[in-house]
């Protein structure tokens, strides 16, 4: 845009002014403040750019959105790496999770052999082994977070499936937990669960 003045006006206003003032005796001067108070003396028109400004312009902006694109591929990157990190944690987990989860089962097979012979006193112990038995969650959860690992790696949008798949693994280490209190495996679902909290919060950025 371009602010125009027109002076042959400017100058009509000055003349008649000047011979107000030698008619009536009127005292004061045309100053600046004038100008601003007759804003038909302003003409506010539209220029067209020249072609060299506008292929500067367009170069300028072309630059800017490849600058926010890179910064958001950049943050993409960095957001999917820290995601696979927080799942090679639970792909830790889950695989101690299946130990513990052998361990149990052989523990119950062993006093369920000795029960033959000690029935009265180990029977409260077989039933409660027997109730831990966290085989079945133990794969599950495996399976779950294999999923979470080939899901981190694909390309385009991942935020809701990676939401539904972490639901289903803070459900089986909720499960895990409540069948099998041992201090071994409780402390192995808080790091799973710490695991899959941190992965939330990231997936939340993810498209």
């Amino acid at each position: 845009r371009k602010l125009d003045l027109d002076e042959g006006l400017l100058e009509q206003y000055i003349a008649s002014l000047k011979r107000l003032k030698r008619k009536f005796g009127l005292k004061g001067e045309v100053d600046l403040s004038f100008l601003t108070a007759v804003p038909e003396l302003f003409q506010v028109r539209e220029v067209e750019a020249k072609e060299e400004e506008s292929a500067l312009v367009l170069r300028a902006v072309e630059s800017a959105l490849q600058s926010v694109e890179l910064s958001r591929e950049r943050e993409g990157r960095h957001l999917r790496l820290d995601i696979e990190s927080h799942v090679r944690q639970l792909r830790r987990v889950a695989a101690r999770v299946e130990k513990e989860a052998q361990k149990l089962r052989e523990s119950s097979v062993e006093i369920a052999q000795r029960q033959t012979s000690e029935a009265d006193a180990v029977a409260p112990v077989a039933d409660w082994v027997l109730k831990g038995d966290i085989h079945e969650e133990a794969v599950r959860l495996k399976s779950h977070v294999e999923a979470l690992r080939r899901l981190s790696s694909e390309p385009g949008p991942v935020g809701k499936k990676l939401d539904f798949l972490l639901q289903e693994v803070q459900r089986e280490l909720n499960t895990i937990s409540s069948k099998a209190p041992q201090l071994s495996v409780v402390r192995l679902v808080l790091e799973g669960k710490d695991g899959v909290e941190k992965i939330r919060e990231q997936a939340q950025n993810v498209e």
